[in-house]
């Protein structure tokens, strides 16, 4: 039988009788000593409320209740939700289940391995109970697959390598990356036979070769670098004595350069900012060349906030990768748009309206929307940088300047920044000298 779905109740909504509402309060005192805001308490809570109202209506049990009951749950918010809702319905049950069960409240997580899909299209969104659980098997095969085929080299390895790539100073972004590219090897060598801790140079390159036929060059290098990064892991460990990477290279594969925004749709973007935040922010992109985790952070430790910002010498402080420190020096107009948005304020200084600071994904998003009311089309966050560093140097600054301005540890990492403006200045040149002209005139 599947229930209706019931309308959201309020969050002055009557609290659950009996043990459902002390269970309730207890999840909430978890969520706040872990530090979340009150707009995701409220939000978390109303979505459990919600879902235990539903047990009550249909007799099962909160604490005990199956897969198959998160499922005839899930079946019609499918229907009547976007897969945003549902997925965040299927991430607040999840978070309450994972505390139940380590409160000992219940015996095991019914909502693992439940898929949330929060930016799948709408159209493939499974509006019957037999299709949910159809996702949910298609999803359960690929972890059992992934689980058969997983060396266990690689997970008594995992821990020690993603300390060790967090000690070398690898980011957030460079371990899941490193971490993702060795389990794809650990389930090639399993499969070939091959023994992960001992890997030689000839099984490293047919590893690598397989790659290039069925990747893009950038992601065969890519994965020659962590594969790389593992056996050095493994040598300063004393596992091995030897590197059988060494030598190995896959060539950078040619980029064309990337087009900076004109100043025109520059202009248009600011033109757009609908708060005194957006604008700040987007100033902040445009006049720093900063990468968008250094401005609005992924991480406790990253993102600008308000201490790190130097109103008397007009300087921000940006923490980069390796957490490597640098000053940058935006202009008057910046500042002044800062001092007019921070207004005092301590800590981080992008704020959602729900308090909560921005992480990487959301600073994009708002970048994403503005350029989308400018009608800028192709517009991306790492494209500000781009556009740095060309109008940099376009406007006299030297390269060395640029590398430090930019965080990079090698200047050929800055002058691939700067192909386009290169371009340019080649053309314009050309144009200048143009021997047939002179021919032509001359005659």
């Amino acid at each position: 039988m599947q229930a209706a779905v019931p309308s959201r109740p309020s969050l002055a909504a009557r609290p659950q009788p009996g043990q459902a509402a002390e269970t309730l309060l207890s999840f909430r005192r978890y969520l706040a000593a872990a530090g979340k805001t009150i707009k995701t308490i409220n939000s978390y809570c109303l979505e459990v409320r919600h879902f235990a109202e539903w047990c009550a209506a249909e007799d099962r049990p909160l604490l005990a209740v199956t897969r198959d009951d998160v499922t005839d749950y899930l079946a019609p918010c499918y229907r009547a939700h976007t897969w945003a809702t549902v997925g965040y319905t299927i991430v607040s049950l999840r978070s309450f289940y994972l505390w139940a069960l380590a409160a000992g409240l219940c015996e095991c997580n019914p909502t693992a391995n439940i898929p949330c899909n929060l930016h799948s299209r709408e159209s493939e969104k499974p509006t019957t109970v037999a299709a949910v659980r159809s996702l949910i098997a298609t999803t359960e095969a690929a972890a059992e697959q992934r689980r058969v085929t997983e060396s266990p080299e690689w997970g008594a390895h995992r821990d020690g390598f993603t300390l060790h790539v967090r000690g070398q100073g690898g980011t957030r972004d460079t371990v899941r990356t490193h971490v993702m590219n060795i389990s794809h090897y650990a389930r090639w060598c399993r499969t070939n036979g091959l023994t992960l801790d001992h890997g030689t140079r000839q099984h490293v390159q047919q590893y690598i070769v397989a790659q290039i036929n069925t990747l893009t060059l950038s992601t065969a290098r890519n994965r020659l670098m962590s594969v790389r990064a593992f056996y050095r892991y493994l040598i300063a460990i004393g596992g091995r004595t030897d590197d059988p990477t060494a030598g190995l290279k896959v060539k950078r594969a040619h980029i064309e350069p990337k087009r900076p925004y004109t100043e025109e749709e520059l202009k248009a973007m600011l033109g757009a900012c609908a708060t005194a935040q957006d604008r700040a922010f987007l100033l902040v992109c445009i006049s720093t060349g900063a990468r968008i985790s250094e401005v609005c952070g992924y991480e406790t430790d990253h993102g600008i906030r308000a201490q790190d910002i130097d109103w008397t010498r007009g300087l921000i402080l940006l923490r980069g990768k390796g957490d490597k420190q640098r000053y940058v020096a935006p202009g008057q107009v910046v500042m002044t748009a800062l001092r007019e948005h921070v207004n005092g304020h301590k800590g981080a200084i992008w704020l959602t309206r729900g308090g909560e600071p921005f992480c990487r994904s959301r600073g994009q998003k708002t970048l994403y929307t503005i350029a989308e009311r400018a009608r800028i089309a192709g517009a991306y966050a790492h494209r500000f940088r781009v556009t740095f560093a060309n109008s940099f140097l376009s406007g006299g600054g030297d390269l060395q300047a640029l590398q430090f301005l930019m965080g990079h540890s090698r200047i050929d990492q800055t002058a691939h920044y700067t192909g386009f403006s290169a371009a340019e200045r080649a053309l314009d040149q050309q144009r200048r000298m143009a021997v047939v002209d002179r021919l032509v005139a001359a005659a």
